[in-house]
């Protein structure tokens, strides 16, 4: 921070998730959620250094994995975009946006990332949006044409749960999205679950749902 600056204010976009592959039968592809959008003013010291990490689609800075298909397979999490105050650790976030829920493969999408809790992907099996804590439940597997599906894995704190796998004639789930807590991974099975988003913090600032397409950002004003 230069001299004279004792506040920022941050502007934190999570990651857009994955898009999943087409399923078998040829089915359309399911869509990431969009990430979510934080907005605060924060102390600073000039001279201080802070660390930013900005999310990516292929699931940087915490989404989750995408969950494997018998051919292809779902989109990871969205990653969170976040600033870091007095370390590089998790414990030393200040501002935190969601990434969205992967889409799975076969055509279902993924919660939106952002707000206090992010959005949680449609349909049975879907996975559940994390929340301030804890984070997001996983979607439930359902069955397939041959054998059933696997649940998506819960949400952590900074990391989305993983999509289902798929066994034969299943198809891979969305992974959680990134956040101050991920989102639970899509359940898999005849076509799959999208993930759920993940939440953004503080729960004080602006936090905006389902706001940004393709990779995080993060700016910074003074």
């Amino acid at each position: 921070m230069p001299a004279g600056v004792t506040q920022v204010t941050i502007h934190a976009y999570g990651a857009q998730g994955g898009t999943g592959a087409t399923g078998i039968p040829s089915t359309p592809t399911g869509v990431g959620g969009l990430g979510g959008e934080t907005t605060a003013t924060v102390a600073v010291k000039a001279g201080q250094t802070l660390a930013v990490f900005v999310g990516g689609s292929d699931g940087f800075n915490g989404g989750g994995a995408a969950g494997t298909g018998e051919f292809g397979g779902g989109g990871s999490g969205g990653g969170a975009s976040d600033v870091r105050q007095l370390g590089n650790a998790l414990v030393n976030r200040i501002v935190v946006a969601g990434g969205g829920g992967g889409g799975s493969q076969g055509g279902r999408n993924g919660g939106a990332g952002g707000g206090s809790t992010g959005g949680t992907a449609p349909g049975t099996g879907g996975g559940k949006g994390g929340g301030q804590a804890p984070g997001g439940t996983g979607g439930a597997s359902g069955s397939c044409s041959i054998g059933s599906g696997i649940a998506g894995s819960k949400g952590a704190l900074g990391t989305g749960g993983a999509g289902g796998a798929g066994d034969l004639y299943c198809e891979g789930a969305g992974g959680g999205g990134g956040g101050y807590y991920g989102g639970g991974g899509g359940g898999s099975s005849t076509d799959g679950k999208g993930g759920g988003g993940g939440s953004s913090y503080p729960t004080g600032a602006t936090l905006l749902q389902g706001v940004q397409s393709g990779s995080g950002q993060v700016t910074l004003e003074w």
